[in-house]
């Protein structure tokens, strides 16, 4: 599981991060979507959302994979610290997979 942020989206809050670097200074913050998911979920709403095929889409886990970067299963990232100081709430799924259908749709 994780919790997906459009390169859109991470980019901007990037952005701000640098721009009031007082605000966050000597402090570590984690930017990314405030919804947790799996990667077959994501990759399965996305393309949905694209209107791509999803047939040669087979769900697995990640655990099952004999050749796997060592990692843990559960990717998932607390924002909180980040959404405080910012005062910005970060994208949820629906949010962030609208964000790059938007950005898919404009260059494909």
């Amino acid at each position: 599981v994780f919790n997906p942020i459009s390169i859109w989206n991470f980019a901007n809050n990037l952005k701000y991060i640098f721009e009031n670097k007082e605000k966050f200074s000597r402090k570590t913050v984690h930017v990314s979507g405030s919804e947790i998911c799996t990667k077959y979920d994501f990759g399965m709403t996305l393309l949905n959302e694209l209107d791509l095929p999803t047939n040669n889409v087979k769900k697995g886990k990640i655990i099952d994979y004999v050749d796997r970067a060592k990692r843990s299963t559960d990717q998932t990232l607390s924002c909180k610290l980040f959404e405080q100081l910012s005062e910005n709430k970060l994208p949820n799924l629906k949010e962030t997979i609208q964000e790059i259908k938007i950005n898919y749709n404009e260059k494909y």
